[in-house]
């Protein structure tokens, strides 16, 4: 009986996990700009419009009745929308609202069609009156360094407030810069939420065994697209740089089959996808690559370029150990055990927004969930695939709000 409006690109109702039938042809099939008989509300998607339609922004705004999640971007809508009350989402019991406000094209969503989400979320049958009005809207999007005290949306969101529902938001992803977080999370009366860690995340440490004057224990952030530790067991051996001959620095190029066989390969970062380098690593029989910084900074969990296969461990450091570690070659010998780590349990994820807001100085975001988890990919039928972000995080939120 809980009620869920979901401000995103869509909902697949069409999928398992969310009431549809799963069969993939239907959805192929269907026609996003009419509700073809018996395929919408489901028992978990029980109401939603579509604000945008499919063609926006490259059209103006074509609203239509069919909120499905239509994108060819794996659906960003059903992600949140599985993690919230999907089959195995956090609140499986609660009643989804698609609310398509985003581009089935691109990754905007529309300024005009939110303000018009957040009056359907207040009024579903739209009869001018809030009896029916949700119980939470989740808004996993936002603008970096919005102001709340000039913004049409977080003026919405404080008068949904007045009316007795919640609104659970994104703090962003733009990493640890003071007053990034934005709209509508600064709001002043939204929920903002950060991406902490999974509960089973750890900072691995790199143990350097030799030359001996730089010897010790030194923090190395795993890759979270690579193959963890906890899978792969103790990897030590070698430390090459590149090709062991000062080429192929960066790792963009594919290496030699089995030239790399039983090495920890260095690479730097710059120029191709990090995924792309710890691909060549593995390929070539590395028994673990290294992304090292080119400038001062922190280490960080890159994105995922997509390259497979990847079936070693990745991990990044500093510019300031990378340079130590090329200075101990050709004789530095490496070591990860996943024997050795701190916990992150608790912590922010790297990538995750801070605060405060830019204005009032207000304590944005005010929560954290874990982003990183598996759900609903729109258009397979019943296929899930990896969801992160703090787009990933709201939705724990909401779906604990809920219960």
């Amino acid at each position: 009986g809980i009620k869920v409006a979901v401000l995103d690109s869509g909902i697949d109702y069409l999928h398992a996990a969310l009431g549809g039938s799963g069969d993939p042809a239907e959805f192929a099939a269907n026609d996003p700009t009419i509700i073809e008989p018996g395929s919408f509300p489901t028992a978990k998607v029980v109401g939603g419009y579509d604000f945008v339609g499919s063609n926006w922004p490259n059209t103006d705004e074509q609203p239509d009745p069919d909120p499905l999640d239509d994108g060819s971007e794996g659906g960003h809508g059903t992600h949140v929308a599985d993690i919230i009350g999907g089959e195995f989402g956090v609140a499986p019991g609660v009643d989804l609202y698609a609310v398509k406000v985003c581009s089935s094209v691109s990754t905007a969503c529309s300024g005009i069609a939110l303000i018009q989400g957040m009056e359907f979320a207040v009024d579903p049958n739209m009869d001018g009156k809030a009896k029916d009005r949700v119980d939470i809207i989740n808004k996993s999007l936002g603008s970096s360094y919005g102001q709340p005290f000039d913004d049409d949306l977080s003026a919405a969101v404080d008068a949904a407030t007045g009316l007795g529902v919640l609104t659970v938001t994104s703090s962003g992803n733009s990493s640890d810069k003071p007053y990034i977080t934005g709209t509508p999370g600064a709001a002043r009366t939204a929920l903002s939420t950060a991406q902490t860690h999974v509960p089973s995340a750890v900072l691995p440490f790199m143990e350097v065994t030799a030359p001996e004057d730089i010897a010790g224990l030194y923090p190395a952030v795993f890759q979270d697209w690579s193959v963890p530790l906890s899978v792969s067991g103790r990897v030590e051996g070698p430390l090459q740089y590149g090709d062991g001959a000062g080429g192929n620095l960066n790792g963009c190029a594919a290496f030699a089959p089995g030239s790399l066989a039983g090495l920890v390969v260095l690479v730097d970062r710059g120029a191709c996808n990090f995924t792309l380098k710890i691909k060549n690593v593995g390929v070539a029989g590395g028994v673990a690559g290294i992304i090292g910084l080119v400038a001062p900074g922190d280490p960080f969990n890159g994105g995922d370029g997509g390259d497979r296969p990847i079936d070693i461990p990745g991990f990044m450091i500093s510019q300031s150990l990378s340079d130590m570690l090329k200075g101990g070659l050709p004789s530095t010998y490496v070591v990860f055990d996943p024997a050795n780590g701190v916990p992150l349990i608790g912590t922010v994820v790297g990538s995750s927004s801070r605060g405060p807001s830019n204005y009032y100085q207000a304590i944005k975001p005010e929560i954290g969930a874990p982003g990183a988890s598996v759900s609903a990919i729109a258009g397979s039928g019943t296929g899930t695939g990896p969801f992160g972000g703090t787009s990933g995080a709201a939705p724990m939120v909401t779906g604990s709000a809920a219960l």
